[in-house]
């Protein structure tokens, strides 16, 4: 007997301001995923909006209640002011999203990760936070770290895929 299986395909969570959360949400929307972007400003909101992507705004340090996260779900934080991302990412972590990341330095990504053990998260959760995000190391410009991280992400799908069907 042959059992052909189709996983769900893959949706995202864009968290964040600026070039980079944008571009991300470009890159997405042009490939045709589903996404939203979720951001406490609304500048950087209108500016995806405007070029056809879905938004919803958050309020910075209170979870996103309206955000459902499956296991085919990826969450990217792309915020430069760490101090909003704790209690999205305590949120995150209560979800069973396949991929949660956070753009940032090995530095910052270690900084992350000590303010949310503070807040009493345990290590075995904190694993499941990427960072630095990508496959291109310290990627600065915008459209090549949006490329970096969707090709670590799509590579991370694929993978628990097959790994599923095995």
């Amino acid at each position: 007997m042959l059992c052909i299986g189709f996983r769900p395909p893959l949706r995202f969570a864009v968290f964040g301001t600026g070039a980079e959360a944008a571009a991300f949400s470009g890159l997405v929307r042009g490939m045709g995923y589903e996404h939203v972007q979720l951001s406490h400003e609304h500048a950087s909101l209108a500016a995806v909006r405007v070029a056809g992507s879905p938004t919803l705004h958050i309020d910075a340090g209170r979870p996103i209640a309206e955000l459902q996260a499956d296991t085919d779900t990826a969450a990217i934080l792309f915020f430069h002011d760490h101090d909003l991302e704790p209690a999205i990412l305590q949120h995150l972590l209560r979800t069973p999203a396949f991929y949660i990341g956070a753009q940032g330095s090995r530095a910052a990504q270690a900084v992350r990760l000590a303010r949310l053990r503070e807040m009493g998260l345990p290590d075995d959760q904190l694993r499941r936070i990427h960072g630095p995000v990508g496959l291109i190391p310290s990627s600065r410009e915008p459209n090549a770290l949006a490329i970096s991280v969707l090709a670590e992400i799509v590579g991370l799908h694929v993978k628990r895929a097959a790994t599923a069907t095995a």
